[in-house]
Formats: structure tokens, sequence, C-alpha cells
């Protein structure tokens, strides 16, 4: 692969678990994937966690960095919350579900 010099970032994502099928791992990074038939749990995988607040979230890291570079990606559409967050330097936002194109955007576009 020919790089241009610059920066860059390392994005890693590593599963451990012991639920997903060999036939299943190209599917784990769908928004709401689920290996799980009706009624046997949420079998969200490892690809969306509902147990973080995302404002919350992004306050503390400013809070730890203010530097830090910050995403946002949340099921639901943009609105005036996130236009708040934009305006204290959410670096973006993108919804789901999202292709790896517009995931890719997204990430060149954060300097």
């Amino acid at each position: 692969m020919n790089v241009n010099a610059g920066e860059y970032c390392e994005l890693e994502v590593r599963d451990t678990g012991c639920g997903i099928t060999e036939k299943d791992l190209h599917k784990i990074f769908e928004p709401f994937y689920t290996s799980k038939k009706a009624g046997e749990g949420t079998g969200l995988e490892l690809s969306t966690v509902y147990t973080v607040d995302g404002r919350e979230t992004f306050l503390k890291l400013r809070e730890i960095d203010p530097d830090c570079k910050v995403i946002l990606s949340s099921g639901y559409t943009k609105d005036k919350s996130i236009d708040e967050l934009l305006g204290n330097n959410l670096n973006g936002f993108i919804s789901k579900p999202y292709s790896l194109s517009q995931l890719s955007h997204i990430l060149r576009s954060v300097n």
C-alpha cells in the first residue's frame, strides 16, 4: 500500500467473545446486527453500546483532553442537542446505519 507521509490514526477493534460464529463474522459491524432469534436477548454483539450516554462521554473526554478528536455516532437523526455539541467542538456526527465509505469520509474530515 502506498501511503503519503502525514498524521494518521489507527482504529483497532477486537472481539474475544464466544458468541459469534465464523459465518457471521463479516456482519459484526452492521449497526443493529444480531445473531439471536426473537425473544433470545439483544444479541447486539460488539457493534452497539446503549448504556453509554454520548453527550456525557463527549464532555468527559473534553475534560480529560480538550484537544481530542471526537465523532459521535447515533441511530437517531441529528437534532439540536447534536448541534449544541458541534458548537462545543464535537468534530463530527454520523447517523447509523452508515457505510464504510461514509465512515472513511468523516474520519478523513477530522484533522
